[in-house]
Parts: structure tokens; C-alpha cells; sequence
């Protein structure tokens, strides 16, 4: 599930950056449950401070 998310959000096509970031939401969660907690928001922003993402 995890892996299946990460590829969606890694696809180039015509989905909106919003899209993207709730695919890498949702592969954290999954990773999170098997190697303990991930904080997503925490996450998410480290993505978006050093990735021109939304800019």
C-alpha cells in the first residue's frame, strides 16, 4: 500500500500538487504503522521547504 501510494505521487500527469501531497500523506501513514510514528505535517514540510513545490 505504501509503495502504491509513493508511485501515484511520483507520476507525472495532469493531477494537481494537492493530489500529490495527500498520496504522500497517506504512503507516510502507511510507513508510519510499520516502523512506528511519522509525523506527516513535519514531513510535508520539509517537502515543501526545500522542494519549489507550490511556489
Amino acid at each position: 500500500e505504501t509503495k502504491r501510494f509513493l508511485l501515484a505521487a511520483g507520476t507525472e500527469d495532469e493531477r494537481g500538487q494537492e493530489l500529490r501531497a495527500e498520496e504522500l500523506r497517506l504512503a507516510a501513514d502507511r510507513l508510519g504503522r510499520i516502523v512506528g510514528a511519522v509525523d506527516v505535517e513535519e514531513m510535508l514540510d520539509v517537502i515543501f521547504s526545500q522542494f519549489c513545490i507550490g511556489k
